[in-house]
């Protein structure tokens, strides 16, 4: 290791506790392998292949790693707060510039800016819907007019009381009153119901934009972005901005609004007494001010764990068999009860500084105005020094209560808006990636032979440098049956992905029928070519629903025959299981099929789409023995068809055995070729293989 300085870094390792652990598994791109021990300092040395997290198992806070190896991985997102584990226990000396690469690590992101741009966005959801934001605003400035006259004819009518004989007006000045109190209560009625329509509509239309933008992006966008922060963009995001719509930003507006009139109305009762509480005006700004930046932090650390939490309870439930066999309900519990311990830690932050700001801003600055306004304003009553009346005095404090109410309001709607900038940010980042590959440009390919070239090609994935695949030259026929073989991490399933345009290739080209698969729109690509993955998904819904998923046209005879040719009737004919044939419930992923039934349904299912390219991969290695042999069956029947070009990747001889071509690899390269009786006498790499199977099966 010594001899890579320029790939070395130097560690300084601690004690390692295991509930500090948790935010490791928030990491996922690029990996170290670290050998640790109990010296201070030991080597990293950077091996760029992609793989997973440290090992958790046997982790104490009086135990030492001992000439471990593990393996941790990790990426620069934007759950920076939970990478402070990493910063305590684990310090990285950078001994190369490279913080464009890892600079993330135990270090602190910049506090994102409030952002215009982001809100210029929103309104542009807002104005989809015209009519909604003229039929809200106008009632909105009719109701908000009325509101801020009702303190004003309070005092009148106060002042009217205190007449006697003709000149009182107390009637009129009541159903004046009245008359304000319907208009506000009216309109804003039809003020809050349509706003709420249109929060509704925006969040209809923003939620649907991200999930087609989501759906449409490229493979590594999902590799790069954990599915539960995702889903907490498209839920919990989402939601917030709905709010921020529906009521906080309508609400913020109003309230201003009546800030500014109550400000007109105090001068025009009596400029002087105005005056001697204008200085608290500037003290509410710079309290809302601190409290702004200080709720925004909070808000970001919040939401960081909230999307952290998701995406460790969708991973616990996803793999809620694993977790039961191995025993670790316990410390999952205890992972989940530490995000949760974090999460009410920020939020008690938060209800602490809102306590604070609201104790400060809602009784005391506003307390102190009302005083003010009685003493100043009793003195100037009392001594006549103004025109001011004992009513236009109790008008007076009445918006003096009214503009502390509402400038509180303020700083609440602030709140929000600092709550929803985030979720804005949070948003519009991961609506604004640049996906390599895109749909929309290409020519359509109505049908192919399924011939296969690559050329020249060469490859690595985005979030690693290391070559995956290194010259590779090869040409499949139509109705050609190959088998590419090798040991893990030897670039078969990237063939798969190439093929398939999952990804760009790096040098060279991938020919179908002679056509530059960067030429072809993906769409039509894929139309024509059928994919058996190892872990095959299946949808919540019916066995039909699955096999026809994606097809738009299909005629109950092509289901037949697509389930007869993948060994879907074999099982389907046990009605005591399947009472109700192709409509029986699959459960969510299928759960409630055995593995070689799912198998079989995923075949039929890319089989009905009729394609010219039929992929398998590792479409057997997850099954049982008898599984094996009746999916085998299926693909052996296809292959014996040769309607279509047949590709597999597979370990077991069972599988490869019959097919025309074998394709050995090692490394990103191939290091042999031909059918299985020439790859024997070779007596190379493919030989060895298959004797190490035989002697396994002995």
């Amino acid at each position: 290791m010594s001899e890579k300085k320029n790939k070395t870094k130097e560690i300084s390792m601690g004690i390692l506790q295991e509930e500090d652990f948790y935010s490791l598994n928030t990491q996922k791109t690029g990996s170290l392998f670290l050998n640790l021990n109990s010296q201070d300092t030991t080597d990293v040395e950077e091996k760029n292949n992609y793989h997973t997290i440290i090992n958790y198992s046997n982790i104490n806070e009086k135990n030492y790693f001992n000439n471990v190896v593990e393996e941790y991985t990790f990426e620069r997102n934007n759950n920076i707060e939970y990478q402070k584990v990493i910063q305590k226990e684990i310090k990285i000396d950078y001994k190369e510039k490279d913080e464009e690469k890892y600079g993330y690590i135990g270090k602190k992101q910049n506090e994102q800016k409030f952002d215009w741009k982001q809100y210029k966005k929103l309104l542009d959801y807002i104005l989809r819907e015209k009519w909604l934001v003229f039929i809200i605003y106008a009632p909105f400035l009719i109701s908000t007019a009325s509101q801020a006259l009702i303190p004003y004819m309070i005092g009148k009518l106060l002042k009217e009381v205190t007449k006697s004989g003709s000149d009182s007006n107390v009637k009129s000045t009541s159903l004046i009153l009245l008359g304000l109190i319907f208009i506000t209560c009216f309109f804003g009625f039809f003020r809050a119901l349509y706003t709420n329509l249109l929060g509704s509509k925006v969040y209809m239309y923003l939620k649907r934009d991200i999930f087609n933008k989501f759906i449409g992006y490229d493979i590594a966008f999902f590799e790069k972005n954990k599915t539960g922060g995702l889903i907490s963009r498209l839920s919990r995001d989402v939601q917030t901005v709905k709010a921020l719509v529906s009521l906080n930003s309508n609400m913020l507006l109003r309230n201003f609004l009546l800030c500014i009139g109550n400000i007109i109305m105090l001068f025009v009762l009596s400029w002087k007494v105005t005056l001697s509480i204008i200085p608290l005006i500037p003290s509410y700004y710079f309290i809302t001010q601190y409290y702004s930046f200080k709720s925004k932090q909070i808000e970001k650390k919040i939401s960081d764990i909230n999307a952290i939490s998701s995406e460790l309870a969708e991973e616990v439930f996803t793999g809620i068999m694993t977790v039961k066999s191995f025993g670790q309900e316990e410390y999952e519990k205890k992972r989940f009860e530490k995000l949760l311990e974090d999460e009410y830690a920020e939020n008690k932050s938060q209800g602490m500084l809102s306590a604070i700001f609201f104790t400060v801003s809602n009784y005391f600055l506003s307390n102190i105005g009302i005083l003010i306004v009685l003493w100043y304003g009793g003195y100037v009553v009392v001594n006549h020094q103004d025109d001011l009346s004992s009513g236009d005095l109790a008008s007076f404090i009445l918006y003096t209560t009214s503009l502390a109410s509402n400038s509180s309001s303020i700083s609440y709607g602030l709140g929000a808006i600092i709550s929803a900038t985030g979720a804005l940010e949070r948003i519009f980042e991961l609506m604004q990636y640049d996906s390599s590959i895109k749909n929309d440009s290409g020519q359509e390919v109505v049908a192919i032979k399924g011939s296969v070239q690559f050329e020249n090609i060469s490859f690595n994935y985005p979030s690693n440098q290391v070559q995956v695949l290194n010259g590779i030259n090869l040409s499949i026929t139509p109705g050609e049956c190959v088998a590419f073989v090798g040991t893990s991490g030897s670039g078969k399933s990237t063939i798969i992905k190439l093929i398939e345009r999952f990804y760009d290739t790096s040098i060279g080209q991938v020919l179908i029928d002679d056509l530059n698969v960067k030429d072809i729109k993906i769409s039509s690509l894929r139309k024509h070519i059928g994919l058996v993955s190892q872990e095959p998904m299946l949808f919540s819904g019916s066995i039909i629903d699955n096999i026809v998923y994606g097809v738009e046209k299909y005629t109950i005879e092509e289901v037949d025959r697509a389930c007869a040719m993948a060994g879907v009737d074999e099982f389907l004919k046990d009605r005591t299981l399947f009472p109700k044939g192709y409509d029986t419930f699959v459960g969510e992923k299928g759960t409630k099929l055995s593995g070689g039934q799912k198998q079989r349904v995923a075949i039929a299912r890319a089989l009905i789409k009729h394609p010219q390219i039929l992929i398998f991969d590792e479409a057997t290695s997850a099954l049982d023995a008898e599984s094996e042999y009746l999916v085998q069956q299926s693909i052996d029947s296809l292959i014996q068809n040769r309607t279509m070009t047949i590709i597999v990747i597979a370990h077991r001889l069972s599988t490869i055995k019959n097919c025309s071509k074998i394709i050995m690899m090692q490394q990103g390269k191939i290091v042999e070729s031909g059918t299985h009786a020439q790859l024997i006498l070779n007596n190379g790499l493919y030989k060895a293989l298959v004797e190490r199977q035989l002697s396994h099966k002995i």
